[in-house]
């Protein structure tokens, strides 16, 4: 970061220190706001304070989530075996296990092979342009499974190799293509599958604590058409790096098939980390697959609903890569405690537990906001206003905010007010959060945006301006793109017949 974004990081963090326990003190003191009562009030304060914490970052976001929790305690808000219970729900078992099963396709050097054998391939040929894309496409789909961090690591060590491979410095056009679309191929790549990012995981949350269902295989239907879009739309703006010196050169396909070579056949390592992914996926998808096969009310369509959540499928999968020898002889495993503990991100889980708790502060009639929310968009609803620019405008917001903080928290706060106000302004309140979702995951501009912005932005191959400039080119279009496609598909995916 450059003097003016340190400054300008520590007065964010000194305001927000001060700002957050103003705020909650105020609330808990002031005279209840109409249709809010006193224990409401209590609830309003530690939203607040949550929420301007996450986005000013005045302590490690992950502290603020776990800190939500005894405060619901201490005002008495919530039990305590309600307030912890939070950091149990199913979807953390869930991250748990894909944090497990991802860790095991890294170890092994599964994801590795993957996006080699794509560099490697034939369609490359030579081109630096294609290399570019099945590069990056290669990461899009890898995004999609693992953590965006893990994933950012992952292709920028690849990257580097690959540049170093072909003798290209930093400072080029194609080496500030190819790590800038590491940065936003892995967030593309994190909008296609629930467990791609942890902003979907919150939302998928949030719906499910207020009664709405959203399957894993739905999730992708809903938005594989904007992620397309969006990844030619990114495309199309990294091609503008390469200068025609930058798409003359020939890309030296046989030194990185040497590399391949080098790994030589798939290792059990690799092999069962196919298996473990497939079969994960397959019973992820499997509760919205067999209504439509075998129909709704088949026995076996009702135990697979009842019996296989996704939580229990990641841990079951995840607990079989301990007990599935690599070695026998020396009794190696396909993963060890200490391997899991290493790549578990137990800051994501602390986001989650704290942002469900939110939630329920925020959408609670009985110890949150609810009542408030419903009186005064009833307000809003009365005059009216055009459908799609509500939603536009929903989506203007939220990506503008994805630009200085993170996207767990936008959803955080914002997706239980979503749940809340949309059938009283007539709009799909799971399309609705969808589509929030995905604006959250669009913070492209700035190196403090997400986690893969960062990592990139300390490679040195990528400039603050280049950054700024043409990831707002990509904001801006994602916009655009989100608004004419995101709620559209996501209402016809989730079905919502109204109030």
């Amino acid at each position: 970061m450059s003097e003016a974004e340190i400054r300008f990081e520590k007065r964010k963090r000194l305001l927000g220190l001060y700002l957050g326990p103003l705020f909650f003190l105020t609330a808990w003191f002031l005279p209840p706001l109409p249709h809010v009562s006193a224990i409401g009030m209590r609830s309003l304060g530690i939203a607040g304070l949550a929420v301007i914490w996450w986005i000013t970052e005045a302590v490690p976001i992950p502290v603020t989530s776990i800190v939500i929790l005894p405060l619901t305690v201490v005002c008495g808000i919530f039990p305590y075996t309600r307030a912890f219970g939070y950091w149990a729900h199913w979807t953390n078992l869930f991250l748990i296990g894909a944090f497990i099963i991802g860790a095991t396709m890294e170890i092994h050097g599964l994801t590795r092979r993957v996006s080699l054998s794509l560099v490697a391939s034939r369609l490359v040929g030579g081109n630096p342009w294609r290399l570019l894309v099945l590069f990056l496409i290669s990461n899009i789909v890898t995004g999609a499974f693992t953590s965006n961090t893990v994933d950012a690591v992952l292709y920028m060590s690849i990257g580097m190799g690959l540049l170093k491979t072909l003798e290209i410095a930093p400072g080029s056009g194609f080496g500030s293509a190819m790590f800038l679309g590491i940065a936003w191929a892995t967030n593309i790549g994190g909008k296609l599958t629930p467990s791609g990012s942890v902003p979907n995981m919150v939302a998928i949350a949030l719906a499910n604590a207020s009664g709405h269902h959203i399957g894993y295989l739905q999730w992708f239907m809903a938005n594989i058409t904007f992620t397309s879009l969006q990844a030619c739309a990114m495309l199309l703006i990294l091609r503008s790096f390469l200068t025609k010196k930058d798409r003359e050169f020939r890309v030296p396909t046989e030194r990185v098939r040497e590399e391949l070579r080098k790994l030589g056949p798939f290792t059990r390592g690799e092999l069962i980390s196919c298996l473990a992914i497939g079969t994960a996926l397959f019973l992820w998808t499997l509760p919205d697959i067999l209504p439509t096969v075998i129909g709704r009310t088949h026995p076996v369509t009702v135990w697979v609903a009842g019996h296989l959540n996704w939580g229990v499928v990641a841990l079951l999968v995840a607990c079989s890569l301990f007990l599935t020898p690599i070695d026998w002889a020396s009794r190696r495993f396909a993963m060890t405690w200490d391997d899991a503990v290493a790549n578990i991100e137990w800051g994501t889980l602390a986001l989650v537990a704290g942002s469900l708790a939110v939630g329920d502060l925020i959408a609670d009639k009985d110890v949150g906001l609810g009542q408030l929310l419903s009186a005064g968009i009833s307000t809003v609803a009365a005059s009216k206003p055009p459908e799609y620019l509500l939603i536009l405008s929903v989506i203007m917001v939220t990506t503008v905010l994805a630009q200085v903080t993170s996207g767990v928290a936008i959803v955080s706060a914002m997706g239980p007010i979503v749940l809340v106000t949309a059938p009283a302004l007539g709009l799909n309140p799971v399309a609705m959060l969808v589509t929030l979702s995905l604006a959250a995951n669009m913070g492209y501009t700035l190196p403090s945006s997400t986690p893969p912005n960062a990592i990139v932005f300390a490679s040195g191959y990528v400039r603050i301006v280049p950054m700024f400039v043409r990831g707002s080119i990509l904001a801006s279009v994602g916009i655009v793109l989100l608004s004419l496609t995101g709620y559209s598909i996501a209402n016809w995916v989730f079905p919502w017949t109204g109030p």
